[in-house]
């Protein structure tokens, strides 16, 4: 049976908020009870041109969920890694 990887949930989570739909009680709990588990390094470089993932990331730091330096810095390895054509997408 295939499953959905938990970075990808909380991403494709993050990517659905909007200013019309900003509700983080979903993305919260999956955070919460999994935060050992979850790559924030990569949920934050895969998130970071949204606004609203950017505020969620910050909120779970700031409520203890995730440390700082997992979820507020991105993770060098993990950019230079990717073909220079995903790399221009990051920028």
């Amino acid at each position: 049976m295939r499953v959905m990887p938990l970075d990808d949930l909380l991403v494709s989570k993050l990517l659905s908020l909007t200013e019309h739909h900003l509700d983080f009680g979903r993305a919260l709990e999956i955070s919460r009870a999994l935060r050992e588990q979850i790559d924030w390094s990569n949920v934050r470089r895969r998130t970071e041109h949204s606004p609203f993932a950017r505020a969620f990331l910050n909120l779970i730091v700031d409520l203890g969920i995730a440390g700082s330096a997992e979820a507020l810095e991105v993770d060098d390895r993990a950019t230079s890694e990717k073909a220079p054509s995903e790399r221009a997408m990051v920028t």
